[in-house]
């Protein structure tokens, strides 16, 4: 069903066909930044109509994961806009994977730390891992703000550096060299018969020698960097509960959004002549109920829309129910 809402079609006189995405594409080419509203009004207008903004919805989203336009906010417009992707973005995302075949492709030839004295081989090998990630990392930073122009807007700049930076950092690069490294620490790089070969391309999780390598890396690791191993272990406690709320969160928000856009439509449609002096300027909110909708849905606030502190900007006024604040200077 999806796909037959994204490849909704146009037929010419002439026979050619366009599909929804052929008409944005040319669309944004020509208009550069449009809104989500202006897409549909003008695909409407050009034969192809959706029952509801979903339908639209993915075909943008499409559109977005091939790279073939992109979304951002403009300061001043309500709502975000969408653009078409330039050549020089496709030039960029070039670059970086060249960039990054030619270092995998050399990564054995990157220059190593000395070996400190009385350094074991582990943590000689993790000494000198860091200090290519970190290397390698801050040169993509830098290389990333050379494909950046005071002639640019901000949000071109952005993508510019992003485009360089997902197919740079992170890139695969980290793996390889971390398992080139233990496959070296377990003795398995030279071979002389298939079952040797075997054991030296496996995967960690595939070699029981590779995966005590690692674990005795991790060791190694809090002993060499007690305080930043223990910041690391607090950031993992707890993830997947955290996660899990971070999401409800999300999805809250995005529901409270929903409930608030539905209701300055129906709100715009009929205005009240004359709010009370409680009643919330958006949601009309008073106290009296309980709120219907949003974050706040099913709870009282009897006071409803209250200023809620005076300060030298005037009188902060809140509505519990929406969410929405305003100042009004105090006479």
């Amino acid at each position: 069903m999806a796909n037959r809402i994204i490849l909704k079609k146009i037929v010419h006189e002439d026979g050619r066909e366009e599909t929804s995405h052929d008409l944005i594409r040319s669309f944004l080419r020509k208009e550069t930044e449009k809104t989500f509203g202006e897409i549909k009004q003008f695909l409407r207008e050009n034969g192809i109509t959706y029952a509801d903004n979903k339908g639209l919805d993915l075909a943008l989203q499409s559109l977005r994961k091939k790279g073939d336009i992109g979304k951002h906010k403009i300061t001043g417009k309500s709502h975000p806009t969408y653009y078409i992707k330039k050549k020089s973005l496709n030039d960029i995302s070039d670059q970086a994977n060249e960039f990054r075949g030619r270092i995998i492709h050399k990564r054995n030839e990157f220059p190593d730390l000395p070996l400190g004295e009385s350094e074991s081989k582990e943590e000689y090998f993790l000494r000198n891992i860091i200090h290519r990630y970190g290397i390698y990392t801050l040169y993509n930073q830098i290389q990333s703000w050379k494909f950046t122009s005071e002639e640019k807007p901000h949000a071109t700049n952005l993508d510019r550096r992003r485009t360089w930076l997902k197919n740079t950092v992170p890139s695969g690069i980290e793996s390889v060299i971390f398992e080139d490294g233990i496959t070296d620490l377990c003795g398995l790089r030279f071979y002389g018969t298939t079952e040797e070969f075997n054991q030296t391309i496996s995967k960690l999780y595939e070699n029981k020698q590779k995966w005590e390598k690692l674990l005795k890396l991790e060791e190694t690791l809090k002993k060499m960097y007690p305080m930043e191993m223990v910041f690391f272990e607090e950031m993992m406690t707890g993830l997947s509960e955290e996660a899990e709320m971070t999401k409800r969160f999300i999805n809250d928000v995005k529901r409270h959004e929903e409930w608030i856009r539905r209701i300055k439509l129906k709100n715009k449609k009929k205005p009240k002549q004359h709010l009370k002096p409680n009643e919330c300027p958006i949601c009309y909110y008073d106290g009296s109920t309980k709120v219907k909708g949003g974050q706040a849905k099913g709870r009282i606030f009897p006071a409803g829309f209250v200023n809620e502190v005076t300060n030298e900007e005037g009188e902060h006024w809140h509505c519990p129910a929406c969410g929405h604040w305003e100042i009004r200077k105090s006479s």
